[in-house]
C-alpha cells in the first residue's frame, strides 16, 4: 500500500502529530527508539537548565559544555 506515494508495509510503523506523519519502516523501529528515548532524556535535562535560568544558546540544543554538564548528570541522575 502508499500514502502520499511512500511505500508501507506490514510492520512499518506510522507517527503523526500536528506537523505531518512520518513511516518507519519495521526494520528501523529499534533504532528511532533507541534516538527518540535519548533524545528525551537531554530535552529533560535541557527544561530544567532553561527552568534555572540557563542559557537557550548552551542547552538548546545542547552545545559542547551543555553535553559534557547533560553527561555528569546522567551519571548522577542514573
Amino acid at each position: 500500500m502508499t500514502i502520499s506515494n511512500v511505500l508501507v508495509l506490514p510492520g512499518d510503523a506510522i507517527i503523526a502529530d500536528d506537523d505531518g506523519a512520518v513511516v518507519v519502516p519495521r526494520q528501523m523501529i529499534p533504532l528511532v527508539l533507541e534516538h527518540t528515548l535519548a533524545h528525551e532524556e537531554w530535552e529533560v535535562f535541557s527544561r530544567i537548565k532553561l527552568e534555572e535560568g540557563g542559557a537557550l544558546s548552551k542547552y538548546y540544543p545542547l552545545n559542547d559544555e551543555g553535553w559534557a554538564e547533560y553527561e555528569e548528570w546522567k551519571k548522577r541522575n542514573g
